[in-house]
């Protein structure tokens, strides 16, 4: 049994420890919450904002829908894009509006397009 277990011993790089407790140190020292963060804009209040048929072609059927947060900014405001099916040739971003409401509730920070 011991010349099983003998065998079955990995053999390590001489500096694997020291590597190791380096790469557990960084990962330590990296994951601290920096609260001195100042972003490049000054914090301004700002309303929320729906525009909604935004033209991003010369087709008459490309048209975009921005629903923008309240007190947003280019530092903080999270984007998420919403492309409903059809494969650019039927359904409508429409069909996406029964959930528009209930993610602006849910995720009053983020900004949607769809």
């Amino acid at each position: 049994m011991g010349r099983i277990l003998k065998n079955f011993q990995m053999k390590t790089h001489p500096y694997m420890k020291q590597l190791f407790a380096f790469l557990i140190a960084i990962t330590i020292f990296s994951c601290g919450k920096d609260d001195d963060f100042k972003p490049d804009e000054p914090n301004i209040t700002v309303e929320a904002q729906a525009l909604t048929n935004v033209a991003y072609g010369s087709d008459n059927l490309q048209k975009m829908d921005f629903y923008l947060p309240a007190n947003r900014s280019t530092a903080s405001t999270k984007v998420m894009i919403l492309l409903h099916g059809g494969a650019w040739a039927e359904g409508d971003k429409a069909d996406l509006n029964s959930i528009i409401d209930s993610l602006r509730r849910r995720m009053p920070d983020w900004a949607f397009l769809i």
